[in-house]
């Protein structure tokens, strides 16, 4: 019985140490952040072709108009393109 009280004193002090390591572990990398890879890669160009028709129109002024044109605008937006 002596034994067994020895041992549990030695394992609280390893378990809190190991507790602490993984503590430490697990906030290091909101202390060091690193910067995520699609961050550095460059802006990718994305062209897209459309025929003229009663959907996508450019008007008197020149501005593009029409149900087409706005879905790619929308589609844009939502991508980032």
């Amino acid at each position: 019985m002596k034994n067994s009280g020895t041992r549990k004193a030695m394992q609280t002090p390893t378990w809190r140490s190991i507790c602490a390591m993984l503590c430490l572990l697990l906030l290091l990398p909101a202390l060091f952040p690193v910067k995520a890879a699609a961050e550095t890669v460059p802006a990718k160009v994305v062209r897209v072709g459309s025929f003229e028709d009663t959907f996508n129109y450019v008007n008197e002024k020149g501005i593009r108009k029409g149900y087409g044109y706005e879905l790619l605008q929308t589609l844009s937006g939502y991508t980032g393109w």
